[in-house]
């Protein structure tokens, strides 16, 4: 997949237009929704992905994007490639789903409380993401912010 591909994405400005179906529009792929673990490939830049329909909106949104790395930042056939290099592919593709997931620039925007699990909430139904998800990239950019008064 090439570059050209990847700013079709561009002009989203808002999380309800982080979808699945939003993003697979605008990049021209192929979306099918099965009974089986998600799946994605790429081959002459047409990119199919397959979701597991038995998981839930957040889950499918999450997976979406995990498998959406696979085809835009990585190759190679899993099956056929190293252990280490397919944990560094998959240790990639759940980076990625932590930031295209809630990009900075839109939760910034966003006005939280203190209480932790009520901000986690917000963020999880603002991003349609799960749970999980909010609170890991809460603590990331609160850890990051953290870092960077204390100047490290």
């Amino acid at each position: 997949m090439g570059r050209k591909n990847v700013h079709r994405v561009r002009g989203i400005q808002t999380p309800s237009q982080l979808n699945v179906f939003e993003i697979a529009y605008r990049l021209n792929a192929w979306l099918y929704f099965n009974d089986f673990p998600s799946k994605s490939i790429e081959r002459n830049g047409l990119i199919s992905i397959s979701l597991d329909r038995r998981r839930s909106p957040p889950e499918q949104w999450e997976d979406f994007l995990h498998e959406l790395c696979h085809v835009l930042r990585h190759a190679g056939n899993q099956m056929q490639l190293p252990g280490a290099f397919v944990d560094y592919q998959e240790w990639d593709a759940e980076c990625f789903v932590m930031y295209a997931a809630i990009p900075y620039s839109m939760y910034q925007k966003l006005i939280l409380p203190n209480r932790e699990s009520e901000a986690i909430d917000i963020v999880a139904r603002e991003f349609g993401c799960t749970h999980t998800l909010a609170e890991r990239r809460l603590q990331q950019i609160r850890r990051r912010k953290y870092q960077f008064v204390i100047g490290l």
